[in-house]
Formats: C-alpha cells, sequence, structure tokens
C-alpha cells in the first residue's frame, strides 16, 4: 500500500521543527557566566552576595555598575584613547562623585526606565 506523499509544506515544517530543536539547547551552553562576571560579584564584609534578581534598582547600583563598565572599557581597552564618547561618560561620571561628595545624591531612590535608558 503506497502512501501520498507529504505536501512541500509538509517537509519544510518538518525541517525547520527538527533545526528548532536541535538549536534549542546552544543558547544555554552559550549563556554561561564568564569569568569576569564572575569576579566582579557582589560582596558584602567579603562575603558574596545572593543574587536577588527581582530586587528593586537603585541608583546607587546603577551609578556603581556604570562606573566598573567605565573602568572595565579603560582596562580592556587602552589603545581606544580620548574621544567624545569616552569624555562624555567620564564627565557623568564625575557630576555623580560631586553630587556624592556635596552630598546632594540619591542613591538610594529608585531607578526608572528613563535613568536607565539615559545610563546606557
Amino acid at each position: 500500500m503506497n502512501r501520498p506523499p507529504l505536501p512541500r509544506l509538509g517537509y519544510r515544517f518538518i525541517l525547520l521543527f527538527v533545526i528548532a530543536l536541535l538549536s534549542y539547547p546552544v543558547p544555554l551552553l552559550l549563556s554561561q557566566n564568564s569569568a569576569w562576571w564572575d569576579s566582579i560579584l557582589v560582596k558584602e564584609n567579603g562575603v558574596p552576595v545572593a543574587p536577588a534578581d527581582y530586587a528593586i534598582f537603585n541608583q546607587g547600583q546603577l551609578k556603581n555598575f556604570a562606573r566598573a563598565g567605565l573602568a572595565e572599557m579603560n582596562d580592556k581597552f587602552p589603545t581606544l584613547g580620548p574621544s567624545a564618547a569616552m569624555a562624555a561618560i567620564e564627565a557623568r561620571i564625575a557630576s555623580w562623585m560631586q553630587k556624592e561628595a556635596d552630598g546632594t545624591a540619591r542613591d538610594y531612590a529608585p531607578v526608572n526606565l528613563g535613568q536607565l535608558k539615559a545610563v546606557a
């Protein structure tokens, strides 16, 4: 008994399904934390703090994250030299440091989406 052949659309669906099934674990394998990320764990009194992925993000944490990112860029890419973009980032961080020195910083205030976008 001969079966009728699958329509062409059926072969495409099966092929796409097999490709999707085989490629599913790839992002999981690639998403492992790098050694760099593990080396900058948040620590409290020298003890790593457990991640709290759904905690509120405050302005002080955002500033610290931006400062660490600038330090990492300066460390990893010293040959870039001065540029308008780097000068703007350094000026923004310097203004934060001035507010911290003046006591006018609001480091424990929550971050809103606009602030996060501006820093990013």
